[in-house]
Order: C-alpha cells, then structure tokens, then sequence
C-alpha cells in the first residue's frame, strides 16, 4: 500500500501559536505591572515620569484602573490557552 502524503501543515505549527500567545500574555502582563508601578512610585526613572505625567493628565484618577485591566487581559490570556475560561 502507498503511504498518505502529509500535507504542507504540521501539528507542530499549532503549538507553535500557542507559545507565542503565551508570550504575548507574558508581555502584556508585564507590561501592565510596570505601568502600575510608574503610576504609584517616583523612582522609575524618565520613562516612568513621562507615563505617569501622560496617564494622569489623560485619565486622572481612573488612570489607576488600566494597569489592573492590562494585567487581567494577560490572565484572561493564559486561561483561554488553556481552556479553563472561554468568554
């Protein structure tokens, strides 16, 4: 009997997407807690005084709320990759 031909995508190509979702929820996760740091510290440096002076004078006191609502995008991230939540 002849052998089935593969076709030009693997199963391996999938895991391979989920890795960079994972990274990207890393990122994102990351990110959202040096933003919350910038917001509530002074000692960030330049760049922590540039996003602390953008965020406040853009939002004001909810300004507070888009770090938390970053990080939880993250999570929400991880959870869908390993289909615990599903929204």
């Amino acid at each position: 009997m002849a052998k089935k031909k593969q076709g030009k995508f693997s199963k391996k190509k999938t895991t391979n997407i989920n890795i960079g979702s994972e990274y990207s929820n890393l990122i994102t996760i990351f990110i959202g807690i040096f933003l919350l740091y910038s917001l509530n510290s002074s000692s960030m440096g330049l760049i922590g005084s540039i996003t602390q002076e953008v965020f406040k004078g853009l939002f004001g006191a909810l300004a507070m709320l888009i770090p938390i609502l970053i990080i939880l995008t993250g999570i929400l991230g991880f959870l869908t990759i390993m289909n615990i939540y599903s929204g």
